[in-house]
């Protein structure tokens, strides 16, 4: 059951990530958004499930994410 669960949550998960995507109106956002739900899913792993693990991850990847997308982002307005 518990893995059906799991299942579940991870699906809801990326539809709701999916959704926010398709909002994402600059490249720093969808960095952010990726960027996080990357760091979480892989922090989650190394943890083995744990919460601190998972949050860290979600933490460091968003703000990874969101420091590509604004280089992404200005490179964009300097070819403009």
């Amino acid at each position: 059951m518990k893995f059906t669960v799991q299942k579940l949550a991870i699906v809801a998960a990326l539809t709701f990530a999916a959704s926010l995507l398709i909002a994402c109106q600059t490249k720093q956002q969808t960095g952010i958004l990726v960027g996080s739900t990357g760091g979480a899913l892989i922090g989650h792993q190394l943890s083995g499930g744990g919460v601190l693990g998972t949050v860290g991850g979600a933490v460091a990847g968003g703000v990874a994410g969101g420091m590509v997308g604004h280089h992404m982002d200005e490179h964009d307005k300097a070819s403009s």
